[in-house]
């Protein structure tokens, strides 16, 4: 790895650039991202970089220079703030148009108008939803750190080129002036076809031609709808997120650069007092990571977006979540920043109502006990005697620490629901081997059967991980096979990611991309097949529900089973955070939840 050196985030992006294969900037100066034009006059000149640098005119001249440089297939960039970017508009919808790689970076700082200097993420619409005329996107990718301008700097460019269509890093003043230890390293720079490219025909071939001019309605058309057929593998592949302490949330909070740093302290702090927060942190703001959103939808009781704006990612939030459960926002605007103060009391605020279950989970929970004497079969004892409480659910208990014990006991309980939640990770055991992992299939197997002998109606959810290294063929078709002849209730899908300096690497075979993702939709198929069937054969029955505050009077109101099913009613607001007795009906329009019938 290479040495840290202390750098300011907009000097990160310039340098990032460079290493990335970037030899052409222009642009025009504008507050607060100056910086980067700055580095790039003086870096531009060196002997080992020797490229061209130029200040056009305006922020117009400097995007159709951008295009002309773009059309020669170099990696080329340009830089602005939130007013200069809205200028360079109609250069963007021309690259888009020509589908011509460029990164463009927006330092935002507030508005409309000239705004002032501070930061802001008020652009969120601007960049997400085309930045110019016509029917397009760019990547737009959201760096919280000094260290991410870096690295999705070079992302950028990648993304670019791999797709051909410009990306921007969506950043903002306190992040662009921020100064951070950042570690530069040149990497590998993939090499994309670029036979479409103005490099001259030499006589060997037909001239190409840059054009985004289409007198014809129907080419234009047949265009458009090819570009956004690319743009679904895009928001199928690329969408990138972080997840904080989302595993046992019961609220979660959404956020992106600088406001993400504010709530990860506020949500730390709220876990200190008690209350059950994790936050989920777009990367990409498109594609935007609708799946992370979609999973807390089914778990949480609301979600706050946290935001320097008067409300732009929270349409996408509501999207992604279908309003299953309520969206607020919690923001400040014109250059003001959310305090960690100000996000924790929105917290607090949602949380304010009581509730009636309790999901116990953390990491490794099956050992808890294990330094005092004690053990999680003694807890759970403990806890059936807690008045007040009526509903416990055990999350992610590793396989080889549910014990029978634990499993009997849950089976006579009052209190603890017929609900389980065990991580499987592969049905291979040669993968299990290579995981180092402390059981294998045949344990896993067993314990299902022992939950399902003692509650024939319990759900059980279970995570698997797919494309881990050392993965053949040969084993995710033997682990596919083994999940399928499980009975169980959901699969909860991860594709493996490498992280640098750990033993995994040492793995040979390394699963591609695409095949990590065709897998994944296998297993996420096979997942809504188990779980339907899950479903289908509770209708017709009775069972106790706890229903859950919901948003708007002419939505629908959920609830949940004592076995997990998700159950639909009317809205009943007399209903919030009480447990009644349901007859189960069919399906809902959705097919996600069915109808109850009290």
């Amino acid at each position: 790895m290479a040495d840290r050196i202390l750098m300011k985030g907009n000097e990160a992006i310039a340098e990032a650039a460079i290493l990335a294969g970037c030899r052409h900037y222009f642009g025009y100066p504008i507050t607060p991202q100056t910086e980067i034009p700055e580095y790039f006059s003086e870096r531009m000149f060196e002997e080992e970089v020797s490229g061209c640098f130029l200040q056009a005119e305006s922020e117009i001249a400097a995007i159709n220079m951008v295009y002309g440089v773009a059309g020669t297939g170099f990696r080329v960039m340009t830089s602005s703030s939130s007013p200069g970017i809205s200028l360079k508009g109609e250069g963007i919808s021309y690259l888009a148009g020509c589908e011509l790689p460029a990164l463009i970076v927006n330092v935002q700082r507030g508005g409309p108008g000239l705004g002032g200097i501070q930061p802001s993420q008020s652009d969120y619409f601007h960049a997400t939803r085309g930045a110019g005329h016509g029917d397009f996107h760019m990547i737009v990718l959201a760096p919280s750190s000094v260290q991410e301008m870096a690295d999705l700097t070079i992302k950028g460019f990648d993304l670019a080129e791999k797709y051909r269509m410009p990306a921007m890093i969506l950043s903002d003043g306190t992040m662009g002036q921020m100064m951070e230890p950042v570690s530069l390293e040149k990497g590998v720079i993939n090499e994309y076809d670029k036979s479409w490219a103005l490099t001259g025909t030499k006589g060997e071939r037909k001239p190409n031609i840059v054009n985004s001019l289409y007198i014809a309605p129907e080419e234009l058309e047949k265009l458009n709808f090819e570009r956004y057929e690319r743009y679904k593998k895009i928001e199928e592949t690329e969408a990138m997120y972080e997840e904080y302490l989302m595993d046992d949330a019961e609220y979660a909070i959404a956020a992106f650069g600088i406001a993400s740093r504010v709530a990860k302290n506020a949500v730390n702090e709220a876990r200190k007092q008690g209350i059950k927060v994790g936050m989920i942190r777009p990367i990409t703001l498109w594609p935007f990571p609708v799946a992370p959103f979609k999973k807390a939808a089914d778990k949480v009781k609301a979600i706050i977006s946290v935001e320097l704006s008067m409300g732009q990612m929270i349409e996408d939030v509501r999207l992604a979540t279908e309003c299953k459960v309520p969206v607020t926002l919690c923001n400040r605007v014109g250059g003001m920043i959310v305090s960690p103060e100000q996000v924790l009391e929105a917290i607090k605020e949602v949380a304010e109502n009581g509730g009636k279950e309790i999901v116990i989970t953390g990491v490794n929970i099956g050992d808890f006990g294990h330094s005092t004497n004690e053990s999680f079969f003694d807890l759970i004892s403990e806890l059936e005697k807690v008045d007040g409480i009526e509903r416990y659910r055990i999350s992610s208990i590793e396989p080889n620490l549910l014990t029978d014990e634990i499993i009997d006991y849950v089976a006579q309980s009052k209190v603890f629901m017929p609900h389980f939640h065990i991580p499987l990770q592969s049905g291979s055991n040669d993968v299990l081997r290579l995981m180092r992992r402390k059981y294998d299939t045949e344990l896993f197997a067993h314990k299902i059967e022992k939950i399902k002998s003692l509650m024939p109606d319990a759900f059980i959810g279970v995570d698997v991980i797919v494309g881990t290294r050392g993965e053949l063929d040969e084993y995710f078709e033997n682990s596919y096979k083994f999940i399928e002849s499980l009975d169980i209730s959901q699969l909860h899908v991860f594709s493996y990611s490498e992280r640098p300096g750990t033993k995994a690497l040492e793995i040979p075979y390394a699963v591609a991309h695409e095949v990590k993702h065709e897998r994944s939709q296998r297993l996420l198929k096979l997942s809504e097949i188990k779980t339907h069937n899950f479903y289908k054969s509770a209708i017709g029955t009775t069972r106790e529900v706890l229903f859950e505050h919901t948003s708007g009077k002419n939505k629908p109101m959920h609830g949940f089973t004592d076995n997990y099913i998700r159950i639909e009613i009317p809205n009943t607001p007399n209903f919030d955070n009480e447990i009644l007795s349901v007859k189960i009906g069919d399906f809902n329009k959705k097919g996600d939840a069915l109808i109850g019938i009290i």
